[in-house]
């Protein structure tokens, strides 16, 4: 009996801490870098990106809630309305996508990005894609 109930409570005890480490995981920090921006010319077609500015921005994903908010001087928050599917593109780069409403019940599409350079380095980019500019941030990968 004693063996029987030092199995239950051990079962007990690790579906817990595996419940757990899964909640854990549906909360995400991205501490930014920089930011540059583009906006939309005649034609739909981009301008080239501004000069990169240095930001220390916080933003989150948080799956609970379906939100990513962006923690600025002003704090944006975007309800996602659609998961997109993940891909990977010719090049080796992994897209992460997002259809998503602002504050202002704009439309925004965000995509992470994670581009794998020929000698191993690493660089992530989170994008905010308007229907007249986008945004383009630089994560930390420390």
């Amino acid at each position: 009996m004693k063996k029987l109930i030092t199995i239950i409570l051990f079962c007990f005890i690790a579906f817990t801490a595996i419940s757990q480490e899964k909640e854990e995981q549906k909360f995400f920090k991205i501490k930014t870098l920089g930011v540059t921006s583009s906006e939309m010319l005649e034609h739909n077609v981009w301008s080239n990106w501004l000069e990169w500015t240095k930001t220390n921005v916080l933003i989150t994903l948080d799956i609970t809630t379906n939100q990513i908010i962006i923690y600025g001087k002003i704090k944006n928050t975007f309800d996602i309305i659609e998961y997109q599917n993940n891909y990977t593109d010719d090049d080796g780069d992994e897209w992460i996508g997002f259809k998503t409403i602002d504050d202002d019940g704009m439309k925004v599409e965000i995509r992470h990005i994670t581009m794998t350079e020929n000698n191993g380095d690493v660089y992530k980019q989170i994008c905010f894609d308007y229907k007249s500019y986008r945004i383009l941030y630089y994560i930390d990968t420390q």
